[in-house]
C-alpha cells in the first residue's frame, strides 16, 4: 500500500461507509459476529453474518491503514521538506551572489578597457 499520509484518511473514511451497521451495544465487527452466530435462530439471517463476515475483511483492511498513517505521521516529513528547502534557499542565495560577483568582475574590467583607451 503506497499512499500519502494526506490521502490515507479519505480511503479510511471510504472503507468505514462500506462497514455493515452493528447491533446496539456492540463495538467490533468480531463481537457482532459471535454474537450473530450464538443466537442462531430464525431471526439471525444468513445474510447478515455474511455481511458481517466481509465487514471483518473490510475492519482488517482500516487497521492496517491506520496502522500505515501512524508509521508515516511519525517520520516527520515536514523535518525532511523544512532542511530541504533550507538547502535550497541557500544554493539559490550563493548563486545569486556568485552571479552578481561575476558581473561586477567583469563591469570592472570593460570599464578598464574603455578608461584605457
Amino acid at each position: 500500500m503506497a499512499s500519502s499520509a494526506y490521502t490515507i484518511g479519505d480511503e479510511i473514511s471510504a472503507l468505514k461507509r462500506q462497514l455493515p451497521s452493528l447491533p446496539e451495544g456492540v463495538t467490533t465487527i468480531q463481537a457482532a459476529l459471535d454474537a450473530a452466530k450464538l443466537s442462531s435462530n430464525e431471526t439471525t439471517d444468513a445474510t447478515y453474518i455474511a455481511s458481517l463476515q466481509s465487514g471483518l475483511e473490510l475492519e482488517q483492511n482500516i487497521q492496517g491503514l491506520l496502522e500505515e498513517r501512524k508509521a508515516l505521521s511519525q517520520k516527520a516529513p515536514r523535518d525532511k521538506h523544512f532542511s530541504q528547502g533550507a538547502l535550497l534557499a541557500f544554493i539559490g542565495t550563493a548563486f545569486a551572489i556568485e552571479v552578481r560577483m561575476i558581473y561586477m568582475v567583469y563591469s570592472m574590467y570593460v570599464l578598464r578597457r574603455c578608461v584605457c583607451i
